[in-house]
């Protein structure tokens, strides 16, 4: 009786508190965005061929991996300044590197694109690759003025952007695809999203165009860019490759699956993912972007956030434990009901990715926490041996056992340890910082 009255009282706290609505309000518009997205997949993969969807998840891929090199992890550091005017200087250095990039990308291309396309068998990418540069000056936009919000603690606008984002462009890949089900549809609706979300974000928030575009950019010249770079360099230096690595540990498994046991086994755990990523992703990046600036605001102002972090990781497990349990109970069955007979195998895939995913969902406090308090070197550190751990662990089970749910065990029962790992480490170090 005493745990229950506890759990009661811990979840009425939370449930009145600031922090409770604000998650609220990001959870629900992630949502809405998500199901809208979700329930127009079934129509969308009737009009396009598994080829267009292919070239399409192949451009995408590139365009996300070359995003994140492009502008150096820089956006995530605009909720952190005390002034806005260096946040806007981090604003105007994420576009300017992410438009430097573009242009170099171009230029390679022209030189060396064909020889590359060739080697690796992938020229059905050719007819947009042009397009590469835009889309990742769109994603430079999308996140500056994302972040921008998230700094103004305009939750409420995130939500309702998320939304109609999401209505728009699957209504235009319907309506369109229907006429002209060719890939060039979808990269083309993808690639504007970004850009109409940027515009979205423009005219919601306080920020005004027109005087960021003379006043904010004319007067800061390339020594104060040069110099706020330098003040959050740990965003390039430590943040950057342990994004890229992060990429390469969420793809690894899938590309393994596809070498060692054949496509199937490969598809069986893209579904998985992407079914059990939906309400993790919608959940803990809500959670994350509240959490991330309240973390920098107790932090500047001299308060132990540790206390702050254990509450928010505990009422983050209570919410999670029973879809977890659901889902490694009965993973198999429910797979089978819904997506049919011969996706049971996905199912199985889901009750060990449950575990894992669980763990990851249940960190982001944690992770939340790393940059204010300074410790991304740490992060990589930690993100490499992640990844060096399961390349070992998976070769081994692969070696003596050839058996694919075994190697899906050893991903998830990896991940849990090195995240708890990680937990504990930052929550331990998070009590030293009290001066």
């Amino acid at each position: 009786m005493g745990i229950i009255f506890f759990f009661k009282k811990e979840f009425l706290l939370l449930r009145n508190s600031e922090f409770f609505h604000q998650v609220s309000l990001l959870a629900t518009g992630s949502l809405a965005a998500q199901i809208i997205v979700i329930s127009s997949s079934p129509v969308i993969t009737r009009i396009f061929s598994p080829d267009a969807l292919g070239v399409v998840a192949f451009f995408t891929s590139i365009v996300g991996l070359l995003a994140i090199i492009s502008i150096m992890s820089y956006p995530t550091a605009i909720v952190l300044p005390r002034s806005d005017k260096q946040a806007l200087r981090l604003i105007v250095l994420s576009i300017l590197l992410a438009t430097i990039f573009s242009i170099i990308f171009l230029l390679i291309y022209i030189v060396y694109g064909e020889r590359v396309l060739g080697l690796f068998e992938v020229s059905k990418i050719k007819s947009y690759v042009y397009l590469i540069p835009i889309a990742i000056i769109g994603s430079a936009f999308s996140s500056v003025t994302s972040q921008w919000m998230i700094r103004r603690n305009l939750f409420l606008i995130i939500s309702k952007i998320a939304v109609i984002t999401a209505l728009t462009t699957s209504a235009l890949k319907i309506v369109i695809g229907y006429f002209y089900p060719e890939p060039t549809v979808l990269i083309y609706i993808s690639t504007m999203g970004l850009f109409f979300s940027t515009a979205l974000f423009l005219h919601y928030s306080p920020l005004k165009v027109s005087s960021f575009l003379t006043k904010k950019i004319a007067t800061r010249c390339l020594i104060k860019l040069f110099l706020t770079a330098k003040i959050f360099k740990d965003f390039c230096i430590y943040r950057t490759p342990q994004n890229l690595i992060n990429i390469i540990n969420h793809s690894m498994p899938i590309f393994l699956l596809s070498i060692l046991f054949g496509m199937t086994n490969s598809g069986y755990y893209s579904l998985s993912f992407a079914v059990m990523s939906v309400p993790i992703t919608v959940i803990s990046g809500s959670v994350y972007q509240v959490i991330y600036p309240k973390i920098n605001s107790l932090h500047k102002k001299n308060i132990n956030i540790s206390p702050f972090l254990y509450k928010t990781t505990l009422w983050l497990a209570i919410v999670g434990v029973i879809p977890l349990a659901i889902i490694m109970w009965f993973g198999q069955e429910i797979f089978t009901f819904i997506f049919g007979e011969q996706w049971g195998g996905a199912g199985v895939y889901a009750q060990w990715m449950s575990i894992a995913l669980f763990f990851h969902y249940v960190s982001r406090p944690v992770i939340a926490a790393i940059p204010v308090i300074g410790i991304q070197k740490e992060l990589l550190i930690w993100e490499l041996i992640d990844f060096m751990i399961k390349v070992c662990t998976s070769y081994i089970v692969y070696l003596y056992t050839n058996n694919d749910v075994l190697m899906v065990a050893s991903f998830s029962i990896v991940s849990v340890i090195n995240t708890s790992f990680l937990t504990l480490y930052v929550y331990i170090y998070s009590k030293k910082l009290i001066r």
